[in-house]
């Protein structure tokens, strides 16, 4: 899969139709599209901002630890109590990404986000509801028959109530675009297609364009992030000693007046090995998203023909014993080299490779490591002791790989305590 990807990337990169995300989208923005000028361009204006190019005045870092230290004020109201803390981490990464598409940030309970983020949720972590989605991807004449006509009726509602929430961003940054103060990726994009200060005309498929790709930021920025840091939390459930470990790296190594950022991971190299872990032992999308070749591909001997529909799987390379020795077997410490130095693979590909891979990874990167990091710092977590412990290998399986609903205790620590 590696080889397919990386050394037949501009052949093996289009996108085959998906017709119940195509009603919808119309093939718009970055996900759907096929590997064209348009799919490059998005990748342009994209990397300005997920590199830190262009002048904006985006910093992901203090992004990702502000937004951090704001779930750990509302948590701290809730100690000792059960908490199901997933809904709070979508809000969490939910803002992180609206402020950098949108330059906007939504406080905990604001009804405009909490409907956004409803229907992100709604999407992904229904169980019965993405069943019939999925079958509605492999058979679209079904949304012709119930029930899967109410579930294609829901996903067009689901989905309208992202888009009608993202064209007033435009809208709005339409009418204050000044070219020379960029905030976000938004005015990136409004000035990329030369919409100056006296313009308030924005080319339709250009908007269209745009409002596709600023909700594939936020329905992937969302849930990549937030569903990993949920499936590191039920795993320090089931090893508590891990859990420990990690606090006394941070508390040694960062102390108590400092808080933690992505600069920081060179001290931590466990808390890294333990994410890298995370993301190799629980495949978020095990089958990746699909991609269509564009030309006849002579792979490994064998002749794929233009027009195939190609899946990479991830789990398959997250769990070949070749490369992991008990692959279901969680060991941070397979990413930690005799030095004791964190050892980055290649190999954990949560984000796929080649061309199409995951704009938005380094992001994603920053908010697990920083998520977890400053959670462990302030918070023991422990399990509800009146619900079973959540499963490690067992989630619920639609387009993403979430676990199943779960709740959390979390006492502030006060000292350390080993």
């Amino acid at each position: 899969m590696l080889d397919a990807y990386t050394k037949h990337g501009s052949t093996m990169s289009d996108r085959p139709e998906l017709g119940v995300f195509s009603q919808v989208s119309k093939r718009k923005g970055l996900v759907e599209q096929n590997y064209n000028e348009t799919f490059k361009l998005h990748r342009r204006n994209g990397n300005k901002i997920f590199k830190g190019l262009g002048n904006t005045k985006v910093n992901m870092d203090k992004i990702a630890v502000d937004e951090a230290l704001y779930l750990v004020d509302h948590l701290k109201v809730q100690c000792g109590k059960p908490v199901d803390i997933k809904f709070l981490l979508y809000h969490t990464t939910a803002n992180a990404i609206s402020q950098i598409a949108l330059s906007k940030r939504f406080d905990y309970g604001d009804q405009e986000i909490e409907k956004i983020l409803g229907s992100s949720v709604g999407m992904t972590e229904n169980p019965e509801f993405t069943k019939k989605l999925v079958l509605l991807v492999l058979l679209p004449i079904l949304k012709y028959i119930p029930p899967f006509r109410a579930a294609n009726q829901q996903f067009k509602q689901l989905n309208k109530a992202i888009f009608d929430f993202i064209q007033n961003q435009i809208d709005d940054h339409i009418e204050t675009l000044d070219p020379d103060n960029i905030r976000d990726f938004i005015d990136i994009y409004l000035v990329e297609n030369q919409i100056g200060k006296n313009q308030n005309q924005f080319d339709t498929e250009a908007n269209a364009e745009m409002r596709g790709f600023v909700k594939d930021l936020f329905t992937a920025g969302i849930e990549t992030a937030s569903i990993t840091v949920s499936w590191a939390l039920i795993t320090l459930l089931h090893y508590p000693e891990i859990q420990t470990k990690i606090q006394k790296e941070i508390d040694i190594a960062i102390g108590p007046n400092e808080e933690i950022s992505s600069t920081h991971r060179d001290s931590l190299p466990y808390t890294c090995a333990f994410m890298q872990e995370v993301m190799r032992y629980n495949t978020l999308v095990p089958n990746g998203v699909p991609h269509l070749t564009s030309a006849d591909v002579n792979f490994r001997g064998f002749c794929i023909p233009k027009g195939t529909m190609v899946q990479g799987n991830l789990w398959a390379v997250h769990n070949n014993p070749a490369n992991w020795p008990e692959p279901r077997k969680f060991d941070p410490l397979r990413h930690i080299d005799s030095n004791g130095h964190f050892l980055p693979s290649k190999k954990v590909i949560p984000f796929s490779v080649g061309i199409r891979r995951c704009i938005g990874e380094s992001l994603a990167k920053i908010e697990v490591f920083v998520l977890i990091a400053t959670i462990l710092k302030h918070f023991n977590v422990s399990p509800d002791p009146n619900c079973e412990l959540p499963p490690l290998d067992k989630g619920s399986l639609g387009f993403v790989h979430c676990p199943i609903a779960f709740k959390v205790i979390l006492n502030e620590r006060v000292e350390m305590q080993y």
